[in-house]
């Protein structure tokens, strides 16, 4: 069957690490990538201000992907998987808290992310906060967005 907790896409690129380092060197204190429609690791990286905070990908906000998905259990060929993978339909919104400690640099105090869930239905489809979703739904994708984010991030639904 499909890994469903394995992003189902073309992995990042040296490239595009290298970019996101060059971006904390330069001062950025956030770098929030895109493009990819899974979610990706969260990472907490040392920087010349201190802490900063790469997150990869935090899902596509809106998209009619997984829109053929119908269980929590849909294997499918790789080749189809945007179309059923629910992967497709997680969706966080990050916060993270930075402290200025006393020597002027940064400390991360809280880093969280609030699951969504791209819901689709006759009237389209709407992002709704993962909580409001019936509980094994709730539970499957919660373990996935945790799975997905990685352990730097606090996931809440």
């Amino acid at each position: 069957g499909v890994q469903w907790n394995r992003a189902p896409f073309r992995p990042l690129g040296e490239e595009q690490r290298a970019l996101a380092r060059q971006l904390v060197e330069a001062g950025a204190d956030v770098v929030v990538g895109t493009g990819v429609v899974a979610q990706a690791r969260v990472e907490r990286v040392v920087s010349p201000r201190g802490d900063a905070v790469i997150a990869w990908s935090m899902g596509s906000m809106l998209s009619n992907y997984g829109a053929q998905w119908r269980g929590l259990d849909n294997p499918t060929p790789a080749i189809e998987r945007v179309l059923v993978d629910p992967a497709t339909r997680d969706v966080a919104l990050m916060r993270a808290q930075f402290e200025r400690m006393d020597d002027g640099r940064l400390s991360l105090v809280t880093l969280t992310a609030n699951a969504l869930w791209m819901q689709h239905g006759e009237e389209g489809v709407r992002v709704v906060p993962l909580r409001m979703m019936e509980t094994d739904l709730r539970r499957a994708r919660a373990r996935a967005v945790t799975g997905a984010l990685g352990s730097a991030v606090r996931v809440r639904e």
